[in-house]
């Protein structure tokens, strides 16, 4: 899927690359929690493109001059990101390793000497202890081993220093990097006690956020090349609206699903709904049951008597239900529903959002 180009009301980088740019000066290490499967906004030559944590990281320190990241996770061990000949060869003459083939497995009782090297080195790197989270096997009960690992990397974070490496001017730490689920998977002694570990939490995508993820998956939708900017503009209103709660992960599995099954941009709501329930088929698009929802207000009405707020409020909840909306998503309409005027219930006429 190709993305359209940055338009001026394009976000930058996510608001934690902007921190974590900010601190490289100053910070020797970064713990980042929160949905770090995520994927991430990302501006890439003159576009945002989707990317994600390891591809956003490389692409916000690359500008900085950084020449690889080291990454380590206790499945693979240790590899060089971006998998490239260039990173390799960096990586290979600055750690005095050989990372021109597979990923090298490592203990984490050699694992310090490595950071070590990394975090000294002549040239701009950074090391991303990924899967943090699965480190220790019980964070309240450390082994002798992961004890061991934890207080050499708290000495790390304060014996580093920042390195001047030509073109950047400015002295920056060759950091570690902790991706995390949640703070509390690490030891709080080496967390919370440690001010040389800045602690960077990712916040779920805001609606500005999936509006414009929204906007660069509406190729994956038919007919989005003819669309009018008006129908792209609703088009991405409707996605963000719909995907509450969701991440930018979730939005892009959304636009795989509408792909194979060539929904048109005007069923943005099916394709959200079928990532949802796992079904494709709407069966409140029904003739017949539209009708009836239409006139329930009005039934309703003809069987309870008195309880006319009750009933309007019945349906507005149905009808919610039915179109797969929020009450904070549907209020305008709601309200539009409810009355023709202020104060005063217009009753068997519901406002049916357009299919």
């Amino acid at each position: 899927m190709t993305a359209p180009p940055l338009d001026s009301s394009a976000p930058s980088w996510p608001r934690w690359i902007a921190d974590l740019r900010r601190l490289l000066g100053i910070r020797p290490q970064f713990l980042l929690s929160g949905p770090i499967r995520d994927l991430f906004l990302t501006p890439l030559a003159g576009q945002t493109v989707l990317l994600p944590i390891l591809d956003c990281l490389w692409e916000a320190l690359a500008l900085h001059g950084y020449q690889y990241l080291l990454v380590h996770d206790r499945v693979d061990g240790l590899r060089v990101h971006p998998d490239t000949p260039a990173a390799r060869q960096f990586a290979s003459r600055a750690l005095d390793q050989d990372f021109t083939g597979a990923p090298l497995p490592i203990s984490l009782h050699r694992l310090p000497g490595v950071l070590r090297a990394l975090v000294s080195a002549d040239v701009r790197a950074a090391a991303v202890i990924d899967y943090a989270s699965r480190v220790p096997v019980s964070v309240q009960q450390l082994t002798e081993a992961e004890h061991e690992f934890f207080t050499a990397c708290e000495k790390l974070a304060y014996v580093a220093h920042p390195r001047l490496a030509a073109p950047d001017p400015a002295p920056r730490f060759n950091p570690i990097l902790w991706l995390c689920h949640r703070e509390t998977d690490l030891p709080s002694w080496f967390i919370l006690d440690n001010e040389a570990v800045h602690r960077l939490t990712l916040p779920a995508p805001d609606f500005d956020e999936r509006r414009h993820a929204a906007a660069l998956l509406a190729a994956s939708f038919v007919g989005h090349a003819e669309a009018t900017a008006e129908q792209h503009r609703l088009f991405a209103d409707s996605f963000a609206r719909l995907t509450e709660g969701s991440s930018l992960h979730g939005l892009f599995a959304i636009a795989q699903l509408a792909e194979e099954q060539r929904l048109p941009l005007a069923e943005v709501g099916d394709a959200v709904r079928c990532f949802q329930v796992g079904a494709l088929d709407n069966p409140w698009k029904k003739a017949y049951l539209r009708e009836r929802i239409q006139s329930a207000a009005e039934e309703l009405g003809r069987r309870v008597k008195g309880q006319k707020p009750a009933i309007i409020k019945t349906v507005d909840i149905l009808m919610r239900s039915v179109m797969g909306l929020t009450g904070a998503h549907a209020a305008p309409a709601s309200r539009a529903a409810r009355c023709s005027s202020p104060g005063r219930p217009e009753w068997g006429k519901p406002s049916w959002p357009a299919p």
